[in-house]
């Protein structure tokens, strides 16, 4: 046959393509519905952390840098949104058929955000890289225009990559078994099937270990060799062991993401691993890391802990605030003659002053008192507070730093009362 027999008769090949796809799952593992209901479980304690992590970096503004943390929460809480609930679908409810195109998208999700979790550990690093050896050049180099470009680009990159080798399935046949022998839609097991050539598909499928893998995990280690190099010059001990506090959070998240990856292309490449142990360990390395993360890295974090408090301490205040405020010019009382009863310096009367001061300073130990009972100290927060009159102090705030000193003209009796000004002298209540 020549040559243009050849390709006249490759042009008039038709692809074989399956209306459905059978997950094949585990085989002879006794009550292994107990594993299906531990990845619910994981996946409900994933949701939960991730979202409360999302929530507080968007409420507090002081965290509305973090954009690395919020891009792992996010990615963590999708990677598992994307793997746990079909997995759960097909096996606990026994629906192991896919159709086709469902199981290419499948494929599609799960491998791109398993990518975007592991450049997101690459753009920690590179973080953790400028603070440590570059510290003066850190607000030059590392901004959130910056972070949000290199995110965006391995966002674009990835996507890009990912649809591409899922793509390249459609140039296979599938005229033989169509039983797929993993939980989900994998792509090595999905391209074996294909009874024509897979040799692109193959350079495709190792393309990816290298991008998702080996590269990020490169970067990693290069970056914390300068890392401990740069610490190595370093004088202070106290110095190295605050740097190294901040690493080793990072470090543990590497560990975790990679060293499964690692040790199962390993195994596969250099002999054989048994269909059960491959599956056990490829849901475990997509799933367990977004479990950790939120607990291991952001929850470790200083500034993190501190906006929980933060909030937590707010939502405390809402609650026990009297439900009555002040006003400056209109404060209890009844009606006067021929009028509503203001307290000012024309009506007060001998006496009421102290009074309401005695109370003042009375509801304010009241409340200090319980606010200890939950392990806060009172703060001075927001505009509600300075309306109502609130002063919070603590060891580092006096009612003089807070500014809270009430004008001769608008003068009121302030809720937790510490100070009043009349005229250009200042007299304490």
């Amino acid at each position: 046959m020549g040559s243009e027999d050849k390709a006249a008769t490759m042009f008039n090949t038709t692809f074989v393509r399956p209306e459905k796809f059978y997950l094949s799952g585990f085989s002879n593992i006794p009550h292994i519905t107990y594993y299906y209901v531990f990845l619910c479980f994981v996946y409900i304690m994933t949701v939960l952390g991730n979202g409360f992590l999302l929530s507080v970096i968007s409420l507090v503004k002081t965290l509305h840098t973090y954009m690395i943390v919020f891009n792992m929460a996010l990615t963590d809480l999708c990677a598992s949104t994307a793997l746990i609930p079909k997995l759960l679908d097909t096996f606990l409810f026994d629906r192991r058929y896919i159709v086709y195109e469902a199981c290419l998208s499948y494929m599609f999700f799960v491998l791109f955000f398993a990518s975007v979790q592991s450049w997101t550990l690459v753009t920690m690093a590179y973080d953790r890289l400028i603070a440590i050896c570059f510290p003066l050049r850190y607000h030059s180099f590392v901004t959130e225009t910056s972070i949000t470009a290199i995110l965006i680009f391995v966002w674009i990159f990835l996507v890009s990559v990912i649809a591409t080798m899922v793509g390249l399935l459609n140039r296979l046949s599938f005229c033989s078994s169509l039983v797929v022998n993993s939980l989900f839609c994998e792509h090595g097991p999905v391209y074996r099937l294909a009874c024509n050539d897979t040799s692109l598909n193959y350079k495709f499928s190792v393309s990816l270990v290298v991008i998702i893998v080996i590269i990020p995990l490169l970067f990693v280690v290069v970056t914390y060799v300068c890392i401990f190099i740069a610490l190595s010059r370093t004088t202070s001990r106290e110095e190295r062991l605050r740097a190294l506090k901040t690493c080793i959070s990072h470090l543990i998240l590497v560990a975790i993401f990679f060293l499964p990856f690692v040790g199962t292309s390993i195994t596969v490449w250099t002999s054989y691993i048994h269909a059960n142990v491959r599956m056990i360990n490829s849901t475990l390395t997509h799933t367990i890391p977004s479990l950790l993360n939120p607990i291991i890295y952001a929850l470790k974090t200083e500034e993190v802990i501190n906006a929980i408090k933060k909030l937590c301490k707010r939502n405390l205040l809402s609650i026990m605030r009297p439900q009555t405020k002040f006003n400056s010019k209109r404060v209890g009382g009844g009606a006067p003659e021929g009028g509503t009863k203001t307290r000012n310096k024309e009506h007060r009367e001998p006496g009421q002053k102290q009074k309401a001061v005695a109370q003042g300073w009375e509801k304010h130990a009241r409340t200090t008192k319980q606010f200890k009972e939950f392990g806060f100290t009172m703060s001075y927060d927001n505009e509600t507070d300075q309306e109502a009159g609130w002063v919070a102090s603590d060891e580092d705030r006096s009612p003089l730093e807070a500014g809270r000193v009430a004008s001769s003209e608008d003068r009121a009796i302030l809720g937790f009362g510490h100070m009043a000004g009349n005229g250009n002298s200042r007299e304490t209540w």
